[in-house]
């Protein structure tokens, strides 16, 4: 037997142990709203969508008064789909989770319909899913860009900037950048000529001079990011971490030595 709560003023009392079940479309072969299912008081509904050879779509609607109504997200059943609505879903049954604390009715709306027919039944408790929606990382999206946490891969909102896993499955960590570029000897030029970081620098042909880096898209000039040691031994690895605002610039002057440079 399951535990009655007691409701506020003007509300229903909650039995804890009971789950409840609807018909929101009975083998409905039209459009139209079906019959709406009450869902006052419980935390988690489950829509399980029934189609037999349909073509049209169902779309998933709740309110919070039983009036005004929007529509409402669901996570299908060991897949990692949220969404709204069911496409042409042919003979193809599925199974939709529902966060509803503090919604009082769930529709299914049925739309562009076609086919034979298509039935919804609800079940709604009182309990909250112990997994929310929207906790499936692998389809989380962030405000600022996006993230494909599946892949282990996070972008910035250009798409330029990531840290994740390269195709043989090496981390992407900062001290380290994205790309390598030889740096030639008394040759100048960008090395990247939009903002990033200048990351490591490693050389690999002795050279008298010191290798300047500015934070420059194309010319020897502005603020400087960092500068080698005159004859710097081979195999000198610097860990520079600069970020850089407009790019980053060898000035390859005389005898400079060769480098092999890392940036992001």
């Amino acid at each position: 037997m399951g535990v009655i709560v007691p409701s506020p003023p003007g509300g229903k009392p909650i039995n804890t142990g009971v789950v409840l079940s609807s018909v929101l479309q009975n083998a409905a072969t039209g459009d139209g709203n079906g019959t709406d299912f009450d869902i006052t008081g419980m935390a988690t509904a489950v829509l399980l969508v029934n189609p037999t050879s349909y073509t049209g779509t169902v779309t998933f609607w709740a309110s919070p008064d039983g009036t005004t109504f929007d529509k409402i997200k669901g996570n299908r059943q060991d897949t990692t789909t949220i969404a709204d609505n069911v496409a042409n879903p042919g003979s193809t049954a599925s199974i939709w989770t529902f966060q509803t604390a503090g919604l009082a009715k769930i529709r299914a709306v049925m739309s562009s319909s076609g086919g034979t027919s298509c039935t919804v039944t609800g079940f709604a408790s009182p309990f909250p899913n112990s997994v929310p929606l929207g906790v499936t990382l692998s389809s989380a999206v962030l405000a600022a860009g996006s993230a494909l946490i599946g892949g282990v891969n996070v972008v910035d909102s250009a798409g330029t900037n990531k840290a994740g896993v390269d195709a043989q499955h090496n981390q992407y960590v900062t001290s380290g950048g994205t790309t390598a570029v030889s740096v030639a000897s008394a040759t100048p030029g960008a090395v990247k000529a939009s903002a990033g970081r200048l990351c490591k620098v490693i050389v690999t042909t002795l050279g008298s001079g010191s290798q300047v880096f500015y934070d420059n898209a194309s010319a020897a000039s502005g603020t400087i990011l960092f500068a080698t040691a005159a004859s710097a031994a081979v195999g000198t690895i610097y860990d520079i971490q600069a970020p850089a605002a407009n790019g980053i610039y060898a000035a390859g002057a005389a005898s400079t030595p060769v480098c092999t440079v890392l940036y992001s």
